[in-house]
């Protein structure tokens, strides 16, 4: 998707609308972005929408050495994403978002993608980056080994979701309006939950809690690039 005004206007209005809502941060209210270096030569480059929640799933607490990421949890300004592409020409890998399975969090993915918020109009490339989850093969892996005695089956759910607020409602109606099929960066399955008014947070897809003993060991091999 190009870059254009009524993706700019889109943006702050959902802010104006927003107000205190529990997961919109405005970028101005936002700590900087963290860069976590690697410490031997990168293998793989991510944007982390939440990481102290990732870090929480496998004893280590820490990304494998090989692995390059960029925390921040809001919608990508321009100069975040100049710093990325920067940073992407030295390692010359490509860049992997992981985060939320809500519309926010769809919302930050496709900031990036379309090379950061830059005001009525910009002439920003679109910047290259894949959606990594929370997807479809992360909510197999979820269903594979959720903790049948913790979590009684809801419905056909997991039993970690959460219902969508009105605004998380409207705001992925407005993400469906765009010419992106969902679908096929998402997932289907991952797509169907949203759409039934559900969402799934780190939080719930990364809690060892929810999981049997082998779970974050087979999330952290799902997640992260080894040599």
């Amino acid at each position: 998707m190009p870059y254009n005004p009524s993706f700019f206007r889109a943006i702050q209005r959902m802010e104006e609308r927003a107000g205190d809502h529990e997961d919109w941060c405005p970028p101005g209210r936002m700590p900087p972005m963290e860069l976590i270096a690697p410490s031997e030569r990168c293998r793989q480059v991510l944007y982390l929408h939440k990481w102290p929640w990732i870090r929480l799933a496998w004893p280590a607490g820490s990304l494998p050495g090989s692995t390059m990421a960029f925390c921040r949890n809001t919608p990508a300004t321009l100069p975040y994403v100049r710093l990325i592409r920067r940073e992407l020409a030295v390692v010359r890998r490509p860049l992997s978002y992981i985060g939320d399975l809500d519309p926010y969090s769809l919302i930050v993915f496709l900031t990036l993608r379309v090379g950061g918020i830059a005001g009525e109009k910009s002439r920003e490339p679109a910047l290259d980056v894949e959606y990594a989850g929370i997807n479809d093969s992360w909510l197999a892996l979820c269903e594979r080994h959720r903790n049948r005695d913790r979590l009684p089956r809801d419905h056909g759910r997991l039993g970690v979701e959460l219902q969508m607020s009105t605004f998380e409602r409207e705001s992925l109606r407005w993400l469906e309006s765009l010419d992106i099929d969902w679908d096929a960066i998402v997932g289907p399955r991952s797509m169907a939950l949203l759409r039934s008014g559900w969402k799934l947070e780190l939080e719930g897809a990364c809690n060892p809690g929810a999981y049997d003993a082998a779970f974050p060991q087979q999330l952290f091999a799902h997640l992260f690039a080894h040599d």
